[in-house]
């Protein structure tokens, strides 16, 4: 709880800096600084998720883990595109908003109690799937290195077909969060059909259906409705990497662990810029998409295969 706490803080913090720096080094400092804020949040409340919750509750619990975090999302980005058509620094000042739920977690949250493990038989008896972990960390990253195309090349294909306006891009972007929203809220009930290596195929799928169709009828409508496929992707991966690794995290690791998905995670959204930019260079903005439309399918195929292994369906039947 304190790594929460001072976590929530230091987001509000460095946030705000990003609004008043009269500098490009303090800018870049305090985007830093909100980098190991939104570390320290994240590991720490997946960590208490996993600590509190256990079996359907999880699975129930990080579809609406998922659902908020994009529903953030469609707010935060209509209101900074609102907001920077205005005044560049505007976007900045809402990240002030984080101390709300510090206060809320202030009075109601409560460190885990250590007999809550030892009802679940979770400290230390269970052995780590290392393979498994690998595969999950993977993913998160290759998820991640698809999800922030959509917010960072954006402006870039909207400004090629006469539509440069920031509040458009915001606009689009809530379109990809909506369908976040609404299938990762679903998630556990999806859950109760597909197993793990299945959600994530179909994840992908959808995922690479909707960057091509992106890429190919660059119409407003169509564009507004294939990112929603992708969101729809999204909602189904986001919740299924969480579940599926608290499952197979012992609970003496579990804080580890989830730092290491943390640390995937954001380790994507690096990696992001710098796969488009070489992408974008080679084919153009627009095909950006359609490149990673197909890789997605690809991850898709790899993933339709390896859940027919005897291996991945003995890793579901322990899952559940």
């Amino acid at each position: 709880l304190k790594v929460l706490f001072t976590g929530l803080l230091l987001y509000a913090i460095t946030g705000v800096c990003g609004g008043i720096s009269q500098t490009l080094l303090v800018l870049v400092i305090s985007r830093g600084l909100l980098g190991v804020a939104v570390s320290m949040t994240m590991t720490s409340s997946m960590t208490l998720a996993g600590d509190y919750l256990h079996g359907f509750e999880r699975q129930r619990f990080f579809g609406i883990f998922a659902s908020a975090m994009s529903f953030g999302g469609i707010i935060y980005f209509v209101i900074g595109g609102i907001s920077a058509d205005y005044d560049w620094r505007a976007p900045f000042f809402i990240y002030l908003f984080s101390l709300v739920p510090l206060v809320i977690a202030l009075f109601t949250l409560h460190e885990p109690l250590q007999k809550e493990e030892v009802h679940y038989g979770e400290k230390g008896t269970q052995k780590l799937n290392v393979p498994i972990l690998a595969l999950l960390y993977l993913t998160a990253l290759l998820n991640m290195s698809m999800y922030y195309i959509v917010p960072m090349q954006l402006p870039f294909v909207l400004q090629e077909l006469g539509n440069s306006s920031a509040l458009y891009t915001g606009l689009f972007s809530a379109f990809c969060s909506i369908g976040v929203v609404i299938v990762s809220f679903q998630y556990s009930r999806i859950r109760t059909f597909l197993n793990p290596s299945q959600i994530f195929a179909a994840g992908f799928f959808l995922m690479g259906v909707g960057f091509i169709l992106f890429s190919t009828f660059l119409k407003l409508y169509v564009m507004g409705l294939s990112l929603f496929i992708t969101g729809c992707g999204l909602g189904l991966i986001m919740p299924n990497n969480g579940a599926w690794l608290m499952s197979i995290a012992p609970g003496h690791l579990r804080g580890r662990i989830t730092g290491g998905l943390t640390s995937s995670i954001n380790l994507g959204q690096f990696l992001s810029p710098i796969l488009v930019f070489i992408t974008q260079k080679h084919y153009g903005n627009i095909a950006v998409y359609r490149v990673f439309g197909l890789f997605a399918l690809g991850v898709c195929a790899f993933y339709v295969v390896i859940s027919m292994s005897k291996y991945m369906k003995s890793s579901h039947q322990f899952q559940n």
